[in-house]
């Protein structure tokens, strides 16, 4: 994605703080990757969108992870056999129940 924005003529900036959308040269389009709270203090927005951004909730988060794998998975189903993506996961309480392990200590 990163090589056809930069073929089209865009550029990508990252690790970089951004205090106001002021700080940023003017261009037809900005893309910003941060979350409603950090939007509402660099965006000249209207008062009533940032009170729905004070507002937002944030729930659980999602996560991606490929594996490349040796050998067949014996699947219960095995139609999944001939898959070439799966998506697993649970329900919302599943998620939030699930135990999370705690990092090795530095050092240890």
């Amino acid at each position: 994605m990163a090589q056809q924005i930069e073929r089209l003529g865009g550029r990508i900036h990252t690790g970089v703080r951004v205090n106001s959308l002021n700080d940023l040269p003017t261009r037809r389009l900005t893309l910003l990757d941060v979350s409603p709270r950090e939007l509402a203090p660099i965006a000249p927005l209207p008062a009533g969108y940032l009170r729905a951004l004070s507002r937002y909730r944030y729930g659980p988060g999602a996560a991606k992870a490929d594996f490349l794998i040796e050998g067949a998975i014996p699947w219960t189903d095995p139609c999944l056999s001939h898959a070439a993506t799966i998506h697993l996961g649970g329900t919302r309480g599943t998620a939030q129940n699930w135990p999370t392990p705690r990092p090795p200590r530095p050092g240890a």
